[in-house]
């Protein structure tokens, strides 16, 4: 396993390569159901020359080559968009950029345009023609109305109206059920409070007692012009919402959600990835009770955060 700031490997703008003994630190994030990955990269700059030299600005991109050296996996290259650049506010020799992954950044961008009776893929391939669309079963007719929205704003509506969740990969748009990703087996063990276990989670945090409490659940209805008023089949003893949707089966799926479980860091690993599950291991250290049961044993990584600098390190969130 690394512990090292080895995980970023190259760093191009304008195909030059940027100095990476300049770097202090990088922040990936990666999440389901939201826009990303995101980026944030902080370098020392020194005399100014990555703005007066280098020429650095915003709106232009950069390649950044990921790879873990303790993993299989083949190298990483991600196309980002800088989006701002500023000088940190506790240091005035440190540059920031906040970046987007590039194929993010379009789907970021409002358009319009009307889809009738298209398939799931047809639809996501047209609102993001540089990624792979990878797709589970759904309905092969669906109709939706894209108009002067971000294109992510629509997927992201797809995804609750499907009971989907959807995340963006090593340049591959991945559109599932949470029980389509749960099927795939686990890429890892984690153990808690065992120190010779390979993959050791540190700092854990349930989330879901915090979750329902600010999350109050909900039963959907809709209006169908012909059949008038529509009511969720799910979740009847909670408080109504009414909601945009005219289909009993989208009003079901609003409330199959993934929710968030537990959170933790853990030393940097390359084979961790967004929608992937992983098996978790809660040891207590007391004989009458080797196992803490009050936290999940199987979770899909949520959400993910890459943080590089002293040591390469990941914030996992799992959810169920």
């Amino acid at each position: 396993m690394s512990n090292e700031n080895t995980y970023v490997q190259q760093i191009q703008y304008d195909n030059k390569d940027l100095n990476l003994e300049l770097l202090r630190s990088l922040t990936l994030t990666r999440s389901v159901n939201a826009l990303a990955p995101f980026l944030v990269i902080r370098f020392l700059n020194p005399h100014n020359i990555l703005l007066e030299d280098v020429n650095l600005r915003e709106m232009e991109e950069l390649s950044i080559r990921f790879m873990d050296s303790t993993s299989d996996d083949d190298a990483e290259i991600m196309k980002a968009v800088i989006c701002d650049i500023k000088q940190d506010a506790n240091n005035a020799n440190i540059l920031v950029l906040e970046c987007m992954e590039k194929s993010a950044y379009y789907l970021s961008q409002k358009d319009t345009r009307i889809f009738f009776k298209e398939s799931v893929p047809v639809i996501l391939k047209a609102l993001s023609p540089d990624l792979k669309i990878e797709s589970g079963d759904f309905p092969a007719h669906q109709t939706y109305n894209l108009s002067n929205r971000r294109r992510f704003s629509l997927i992201a509506q797809m995804a609750r109206e499907m009971g989907a969740v959807v995340f963006i990969q090593s340049g591959t748009l991945v559109f599932k059920t949470k029980e389509e990703l749960f099927k795939s087996n686990h890429i890892a063990d984690y153990e808690y409070q065992n120190p010779g276990a390979v993959y050791q989670i540190k700092q854990p945090e349930l989330l879901n007692r915090n979750y329902s409490q600010r999350e109050e659940k909900r039963s959907y209805i809709g209006w169908h012009i012909e059949k008038g008023l529509l009511i969720s089949t799910r979740n009847k003893e909670f408080p109504t919402q009414m909601v945009n949707c005219d289909e009993v089966g989208k009003l079901d799926n609003l409330s199959k959600t993934l929710e968030p479980s537990v959170s933790f860091i853990t030393l940097g690993e390359g084979k961790l990835k967004v929608g992937s599950p992983l098996k978790l291991t809660w040891h207590t250290g007391i004989a009458e009770r080797p196992l803490d049961e009050s936290y999940p044993n199987r979770v899909l990584i949520g959400d993910l955060v890459i943080h590089t600098e002293y040591k390469f390190t990941c914030t996992v969130g799992g959810y169920i």
